[in-house]
C-alpha cells in the first residue's frame, strides 16, 4: 500500500514538472494603442541612392555598380563576362557537348 502511495505522488510530481513547462502567456491583453506604438518602427525606409562616379547609375552605398563593375574608383567585377544571359551559356554547353561527342 505505501508503495503505491509512493508511485502516486511521483506521478503527480511528473505531471506537475510537464505542465510548467509549457511556454508561458502574457498576464494582461495588448492594447491597440500599445500595439500601434510597438509596430511605429516597422515601416519601410527608403534607399539611400548614390551616383556610380564612372557611368552615372544610381547605385547602392557600399556596393559595388552592377553596370560598369566599379567600387571606389576601381574594377572590382568583370561585367563582360556576367553580360551573357542564361539561354546563350546553355547554347555554348549544348554546343560544346556535341563537340566533344563527335571526337
Amino acid at each position: 500500500m505505501l508503495f503505491l502511495i509512493d508511485c502516486v505522488i511521483v506521478i503527480l510530481e511528473i505531471n506537475n514538472v510537464i505542465s510548467k513547462s509549457n511556454m508561458g502567456l502574457p498576464s494582461k491583453r495588448r492594447t491597440k494603442t500599445s500595439k500601434k506604438e510597438r509596430s511605429s518602427h516597422f515601416a519601410l525606409k527608403t534607399q539611400s541612392l548614390s551616383k556610380c562616379p564612372k557611368c552615372g547609375k544610381p547605385v547602392l552605398s557600399h556596393r559595388a555598380c552592377s553596370k560598369c563593375g566599379t567600387y571606389k574608383g576601381k574594377e572590382v567585377l568583370d561585367v563582360k563576362a556576367k553580360s551573357k544571359t542564361l539561354h546563350q551559356r546553355e547554347k555554348a554547353r549544348k554546343a560544346e557537348a556535341k563537340d566533344k561527342a563527335k571526337k
